[in-house]
């Protein structure tokens, strides 16, 4: 894991967009924690996250890889209501930035890979990835 260098390694199509996305972080002996921030971009195998909301003593757990994250993302106007929101996906951190605005809030940047994911999440995404896509370059 570390810093993204700009040199592309990802073999799925990726669509840039923005989801929101609840996800819990769990560590030794702590009560979960639930956090909400939204994705930059998503495939069937990842997404980027951006959020505002952790601890530094969070951040510097999960870039060393001494927390879980669990993922909940939400699609909306997807054409299955029942399908509109995929949940208990466990990932990796793979590349991550910190990064401080002017007004001294921190942004965190994270890239992540679904470790544990079941088929029909997975679908899901390939879906709503699918559809977007058409919608986007071959409108009706």
């Amino acid at each position: 894991m570390g810093l993204f260098t700009g040199k592309e390694r990802r073999g799925y199509v990726r669509l840039a967009i923005e989801l929101s996305v609840e996800f819990k972080i769990n560590g030794e002996g702590e009560d979960i924690l639930w956090h909400k921030g939204a994705t930059r971009n998503i495939s069937t195998e990842g997404l980027s996250l951006v959020t505002d909301l952790f601890s530094k003593k969070e951040w510097e757990e999960i870039v060393k890889g001494k927390r879980h994250i669990y993922l909940q993302i939400d699609f909306p106007g997807h054409r299955e209501k029942a399908e509109a929101e995929v949940e208990r996906i466990e990932v990796e951190v793979v590349w991550h930035r910190h990064e401080r605005k002017k007004e001294g809030k921190d942004i965190y940047h994270i890239g992540l890979q679904f470790t544990k994911i079941e088929k029909d999440s997975q679908e899901v995404i390939r879906r709503y990835i699918t559809d977007s896509l058409l919608a986007k370059y071959m409108p009706a």
